[in-house]
């Protein structure tokens, strides 16, 4: 199984509008990274995005490219949301997940995945930038990051 964890692209502010989408820059990042995705051959059979519009948008853009099976809006994904539940989830996968959220949510959660003292090296996860893990048993390995500017 791989686990591809995605921070949203870049929205707007929230004096622009509060519900906070995603900026033109936003878009154009996240169809970059998914057409990138695509060209790896990157396959995903559930794909889960956090609530929030910023979210949506970058989900639903992914999922144009790499059509999962399983689109769903997922509660627990907020920035600050406790990570043990979609930590359950992701152990009791059998499938490619890729999970659409925010900061500080997708670090912490990246921490319990790998340990705290191998994310020291982490790159900065901007908007629109995406680990990829794979599973061996029940450890995790960061195998990629890329990010927009990457790309």
């Amino acid at each position: 199984m791989n686990l591809y964890l995605v921070r949203h692209g870049e929205a707007l502010t929230p004096d622009i509008d509060p519900k906070r989408p995603l900026s033109k820059i936003g878009i154009t990042n996240i169809k970059k990274v998914s057409t990138y995705l695509k060209e790896d051959e990157v396959k995903v059979d559930t794909l889960f995005y956090s609530t929030k519009k910023r979210a949506k948008e970058t989900a639903l853009i992914l999922a144009k490219k790499l059509n999962p099976t399983t689109l769903v809006e997922k509660q627990g994904l907020k920035p600050n949301d406790p990570i043990d539940i979609i930590l359950g989830e992701i152990f009791g996968a059998t499938n490619n997940l890729m999970i659409v959220g925010h900061l500080p949510f997708l670090k912490i959660l990246t921490e319990k995945l790998i340990g705290n003292s191998l994310c020291n090296n982490l790159p900065v996860i901007k908007p629109g930038s995406v680990l990829f893990f794979s599973q061996n048993r029940d450890e995790w390995t960061l195998t990629k990051f890329v990010s927009p500017d990457s790309i």
